[in-house]
This record gives C-alpha cells, structure tokens and sequence, in this order.
C-alpha cells in the first residue's frame, strides 16, 4: 500500500500536520484512517462557526457531568483547546464509548457557538505506541501544562505538532524523554510569549529574576545555574556534558515563576510516589 504521506495534494490536511502523519505511519502504518484523513482542502479552517467536521485533536481532561455524560478539554490542531459537551458518553450505546482516552489521535465533530460545544462524532484516527510508567505521567503533566496556561479557542501555530512529538517521545526509550519534556516545555513557553532570555552570554552563571536570565560573575551557588545548562536548554541540544538534574532545576523555576504559586499536581504526585 502507497505511503499516505507521499499521496498529499498542495494545501491537503495531511500535509498541514505532517508531524502526526509521520507518527502516526510509524506507529502501525493506519494508512485507511489516514486516507480519510487526507481529504483535499483549501488551507482554510475546516467547518463553520457552528459546526466543525473531523478536526484531530486529543483528550487532555475528562471528568463526568450528570451520569451519563462527560466533560471535555480537547488539543485540537486548528482551533486550539476547546471545551465539548459529550452527551450520553457513558451509555453503553454510546457510538465512541471507549473511544474517548487521553493520548489517543481522534477527529472530533462538534457543533455551538458558545463556550461550550456539543460532541455530535468522534472518529479513530490511529494508534501511537502507548505511554505508560514514569512516561504516563510525564504526559499528564504535559497535559496540565496546556491546560494551565493555553485559553480555550485561542490557538498557538505549532503546539499541535509540539504535543505529537512529545508524546512520540515519551512512548520511545527513557534516555529520550527528559530532553523531549525540555524540548516541549520551553516551545510551550514561547508559544505563549515567555520566550527564556539572558542578558548576556558570556556569564559563568545566572540567576533567574524577574521574568529573564541575569549573568552573574560568581561561583556555584543555590538559585544560580551554569552556562552549560542554560545554553542546552536554549538551543535543545542536550550533550553528555550537561547535568540534566541542573537543566530540570531550571526550567521548573521558570515555569514555576508563570504559575503565579499555583501547584504543578502531576509533579506533586510523582514526588510522593517516588518517595514510596
């Protein structure tokens, strides 16, 4: 069967979100899902202000409302985090009764102007190896991060992507994850206008302080992080040389600062399961 990667049209949907397609071939070749997939388009964001048809997207939070239906954050890749209304989800004839886990790529179909639209579809778009162990987590923290600090309806071009790879990656060896979690989290931060910034790159050292970087001319110290590690985690490249402990310290302090002393959970609950 044709690599569906290769069967696109200018401007198709498939070539829009080249990095599902690539992971999804990789991950158990759904050449049937993505031929759906690759209907021709026009560039433009598919549906109407009422109605969205087949649009991928990923479940980020469920949570049940009445009992027999459920709430749902979704990452979808034109229209950002969007907020359906899954009515009868939880009915044994529900049509996606078990369809509706997070990792998993859908394409959703919903209709409503308001905040909160109603689910009418959902589609199997494909399988990615699954995440599981310390890797799952790392993915409910990935989700929390997107849920924390992304509005609904208001997209961020590349996020979509940024969130395909990430969870490639934690479905992938171990050594690769904590730099894929660095990698996401500093695009994340500036997708949403928090780009990491130093004052000066000759500096041995930095403190981070209001919001930037700031060199310091010092030794080793509490709050203060290497050139090495700062210069990693700038440029993603993550060489044996770099403390990846010091890489983690940084990076959580920045995200910590945007918080506004708001609890990270999925870091809480995985330092007190570690602790057992």
């Amino acid at each position: 069967m044709t690599d569906p990667r290769r069967r696109g049209t200018t401007g198709s949907q498939l070539e829009r979100s080249s990095t599902l397609a690539n992971v999804l071939w990789r991950n158990r070749a759904v050449a049937e899902r993505l031929a759906e997939f690759e209907e021709a388009a026009s560039g433009a964001k598919r549906g109407t202000a009422a109605r969205v048809n087949r649009e991928p997207g990923f479940i980020l939070h469920s949570r049940p409302w009445s009992e027999s239906s459920l709430l749902l954050d979704v990452l979808t890749r034109d229209y950002g985090r969007v907020f359906l209304v899954a009515k009868g989800a939880k009915r044994p004839s529900a049509q996606y009764r078990g369809l509706l886990q997070a990792f998993c790529p859908l394409l959703f179909t919903w209709s409503g102007k308001k905040e909160a639209k109603n689910l009418i579809r959902v589609d199997w778009l494909g399988s990615l190896e699954p995440v599981d162990g310390e890797g799952l987590f790392s993915g409910f923290y990935v989700n929390e991060l997107i849920l924390r600090f992304t509005e609904r309806e208001d997209p961020h071009e590349g996020l979509f992507d940024a969130y395909v790879k990430v969870l490639g990656a934690l479905s992938g060896p171990a050594a690769g994850r904590q730099p894929a979690l660095r990698n996401f989290e500093t695009a994340l931060l500036s997708m949403l206008g928090w780009a990491i910034v130093r004052d000066r790159a000759d500096a041995p050292r930095y403190r981070f302080s209001e919001g930037r970087l700031e060199g310091v001319d010092a030794p080793a110290g509490e709050g203060l992080f290497s050139r090495t590690a700062v210069e990693a985690l700038l440029s993603g490249t993550f060489g044996p040389e770099v403390d990846m402990r010091e890489v983690r310290r940084l990076i959580r302090t920045v995200i910590d600062y945007h918080m506004d002393g708001r609890d990270v959970n999925t870091r809480r609950v995985l330092s007190e399961l570690r602790q057992y």
